[in-house]
């Protein structure tokens, strides 16, 4: 008896040694998973504990792989290595070419709204708001890239407003000054993003509505225009919010021309917004917007659409043959995710075909707005949903990918109107505690992998899968990514080629996996 129960201990004392081990072999944190009921696991964050990820160098020959799955794996990392020969049975082949290389990505992230902020003040213990951060933006988490911020109010504002406000008719705009929820919710969360992130956080600005004195009905919501006399004033409205956050330490990289300019013309529900023809946005756009910005700003980037995929076409070739001086201004468009179920991705090459000089970045996704569940705890469909578009839109040459809110409630908001949604954070104060979704996770496979400056490659499949979904790129440090979103509700064994070395790797049912690897 004595004899078995040493056994016994010993078989305990190697398990716990052996556990030890799988969990030391990176330095990475594990998820803090809670279960939800006929949905993924969500990973709770407190002040004393928050999961991370860290990067591994690949070394020669290996292969490091990074899992995350509906069955609740979280950046699950192993090791592999390339093999001389193919000798895998019942496996997709996937061919690399990094010779033949396509847009270079600029990165990924999210929006910076009043409501993120607001959410992420209300977290008061400092060692749980610099978890959120760095789960974000650093090295431990998933390195965001880029910010989306509002110019002013949007819909996820805890009101209504616009700089410059009064006084009415101020065509100079002589009391343009930043507003407090600038300084109170976004300006601090960019500016602890920027301090803890490894490169430069590129910024994009986005006007929902100006001051209402400046619209032909004095309203923030419904079917409004911008009076033409105050034409170039808008235009000066921008310049002025970015001399305003270069001020403040924040440089802005990119500004396009209105949140859906075309949706907007639809009574859509009470969102601040701005209606544009597109005769009236061409105008604006050649003879203001375009000139005022790029006197004074001309490195910063300017965005025309901003719309879904549905208006490229419309929005392009109308305002382009009405004012064909647009194309001189416009640096790229700005593309939402909305309905991209109804629209294929080919929309954007067949239209920017025409366009060779614009460059396409998806600026705004989210999910629950028109669902009857607007934050759905542990949702892999749609964390699923996210990575199958993002992979569609890069795989036509759009140089990142950005989410809508980074930070809501339980609620899903705060919002002005009830289209409360999800995000891959939310925030739970009385808890003492914040929640990653898998969304999170969708986003980080390639926010954290597919950093700036890499270049899409060529990657060719043996035979199609309708439910698996890749994308590879050459990164700035000569490795290979390459990013699987596996749909199926069973395991895929797929065989990577690189110059006739191989190497199999195994998709769980309904996962993620992002493969790195040196390009030998």
């Amino acid at each position: 008896m004595e004899g078995c129960l040493l056994k016994l201990l010993v078989l305990i004392i190697a398990f716990i040694a052996i556990s030890i081990q799988l969990t030391n072999a990176y330095d990475d944190l594990p998820c803090e998973a809670h279960a939800v009921a006929n949905r993924s696991v969500i990973c709770r964050c407190r002040a004393q504990y928050c999961d991370t990820v860290i990067r591994e160098v690949p070394a020669e020959g290996e292969i490091i792989t990074y899992t995350s799955s509906d069955s609740g794996l979280r950046f699950y990392k192993e090791s592999s290595r390339f093999e001389d020969s193919e000798s895998f049975d019942n496996s997709l082949v996937y061919n690399l070419d990094p010779e033949i290389k396509y847009q270079t990505i600029n990165g990924f992230g999210g929006a910076i709204t009043d409501s993120t902020g607001l959410n992420w003040q209300n977290l008061t213990d400092p060692a749980l708001k610099q978890n959120l951060i760095n789960s974000y933006c650093s090295d431990k988490g998933i390195e965001y890239s880029m910010l989306r911020v509002p110019i002013g109010g949007s819909d996820f504002s805890p009101k209504f407003y616009a700089y410059n406000e009064y006084p009415k008719g101020d065509k100079k705009l002589s009391n343009f000054t930043l507003r407090p929820e600038d300084y109170t919710y976004k300006l601090p969360f960019i500016k602890a993003c920027m301090e803890v992130a490894r490169e430069d956080i590129h910024m994009v600005g986005t006007c929902w509505s100006p001051p209402t004195w400046m619209k032909v009905l004095h309203n923030y919501t419904g079917v409004n225009y911008l009076r033409k006399e105050y034409y170039w004033t808008y235009a000066e409205y921008h310049r002025k919010f970015v001399d305003a956050y270069m001020k403040e330490g924040v440089p802005i990289w990119g500004v396009t021309t209105t949140n859906e300019p075309l949706t907007s013309i639809a009574n859509i529900g009470p969102i601040n917004s701005l209606g544009w023809t597109t005769s009236s946005m061409a105008n604006w756009i050649a003879d203001y917007f375009g000139p005022v910005m790029k006197k004074h700003h001309p490195d910063v980037k300017l965005l025309g659409v901003d719309d879904q995929r549905s208006a490229i076409p419309i929005w392009l070739n109308l305002v382009a043959l009405r004012r064909p001086e647009v194309l001189n201004y416009l640096d790229g468009i700005a593309v939402h995710f909305y309905f991209d179920q109804f629209i294929t991705a080919d929309t954007i090459p067949l239209t920017l075909k025409q366009y060779p000089q614009l460059f396409a970045l998806a600026t705004e996704a989210s999910f629950g707005a028109i669902a009857d569940i607007k934050v759905d705890w542990g949702s892999w469909e749609r964390a699923a949903s996210y990575a199958k578009d993002i992979i569609e839109d890069l795989n036509v040459d759009m140089i990142g990918w950005l989410d809508w809110n980074m930070v809501l409630n339980s609620q899903g908001g705060p919002v002005l109107n009830q289209n409360y949604c999800d995000a891959p954070i939310i925030v739970k104060p009385e808890e003492g505690a914040f929640y990653k979704q898998p969304m999170f996770y969708s986003m980080g496979h390639f926010a954290k992998f597919l950093s700036r400056g890499s270049r899409r490659i060529k990657l060719e499949t043996s035979a199609k899968c309708d439910n698996v979904y890749s994308v590879a790129a050459l990164t700035p440090n000569n490795t290979i990514v390459v990013v699987f979103n596996n749909m199926e509700t069973f395991e895929v064994a797929v065989t990577l080629n690189l110059r006739g070395k191989y190497a199999q790797i195994k998709l769980p049912p309904s996962s993620f996996v992002t493969a790195e690897f040196n390009n030998e």
